[in-house]
């Protein structure tokens, strides 16, 4: 059985903390090469100096984010996730698909899939035109949410190329990504 590489969360912490002091500073090559530091004490990524590194131009931005940024992200987030992006930021897409599907005509809807589904906002807003609900979501955290608010008859911890690619032949009438793609 493979060995977990423990990491060092006080070495990640200081490395990662030099490493956007020095960005902020705008000494980005050292602010680069701190965070390669970063990197080699958490490989996996967790808090995206991949992504910084490439912001900065200084190295190849990588096709997605990593996984374990955008699951760390959003697991420190959930809890107040809806409050910032409905109350402080309006965020009002899942009611925007609701509206364009009624003014096509469309639905009701055997199967939904709901990626990123989050809180379970896409899910609140579709739910009485969705007979069953299937929604994931990569934050283990936000999940724990959406399950609180009995939207969904399933709801998965997944990456959502990785889900779609496992359930290719998974009949859903109508899928939604509301907030996936930036990510």
């Amino acid at each position: 059985m493979a060995k977990t590489k423990k990491i060092d969360e006080k070495a990640l912490a200081a490395a990662y903390n030099e490493a956007l002091a020095l960005e902020k500073a705008g000494e980005f090559d050292k602010a680069a090469k701190a965070y390669q530091k970063v990197l080699a004490l958490d490989p996996e990524d967790h808090g995206g100096a991949a992504v910084r590194i490439a912001s900065m131009g200084l190295g190849e931005t990588p096709p997605k984010a990593p996984d374990a940024y955008v699951e760390t992200l959003f697991d420190q987030h959930a809890a107040a996730f809806e409050s910032i992006l409905v109350d402080q930021l309006e965020y009002c897409v899942p009611l925007m698909v609701r509206e364009r599907i009624q003014a096509l005509g469309l639905g009701p809807f055997k199967k939904f899939l709901d990626l990123g589904c989050g809180t379970g906002l896409t899910g609140g807003a579709l739910r009485d035109i969705c007979d069953e609900m299937v929604g994931l979501d990569l934050s283990e955290n936000m999940v724990e949410i959406a399950h609180e608010k009995d939207l969904y008859e399933t709801l998965y911890v997944a990456e959502a190329a990785d889900f779609l690619e496992d359930n290719e032949d998974a009949p859903f009438d109508i899928v939604a990504a509301t907030d996936v793609l930036p990510y």
